[in-house]
């Protein structure tokens, strides 16, 4: 499992507090993987789910090859075009963090 994690500063009245980015590689391929299978399974095309522009079919294509980590609204808009709950994409299990 590869987890990446970035420090960046927050200004917070006057301190400086830390704020932890994370991306998570394992997670980002399972959806892409578990989003392009149901696509396929539900026989629409890339160009289907881009539905009229409002993503494109490039970034389609990137978020299903694990490539683009799509923001939760970007999520929405893929499940709507492909009128699948939203739920329907995580159907996938993760690999719990070591503690």
């Amino acid at each position: 499992m590869l987890i990446q994690y970035a420090l960046c500063g927050v200004k917070n009245k006057g301190s400086q507090k830390e704020r932890i980015l994370v991306f998570d590689q394992e997670g980002v391929q399972k959806l892409a993987v578990r989003i392009k299978a149901l696509r396929e399974e539900l026989g629409l095309s890339q160009e289907d789910v881009a539905h009229g522009g409002a993503i494109s079919v490039s970034q389609v294509s990137r978020i299903e090859r694990g490539l683009l980590n799509p923001t939760v609204s970007t999520i929405f808009y893929i499940a709507r075009a492909m009128k699948v709950p939203v739920a329907e994409l995580f159907q996938f299990e993760l690999t719990p963090l070591d503690e």
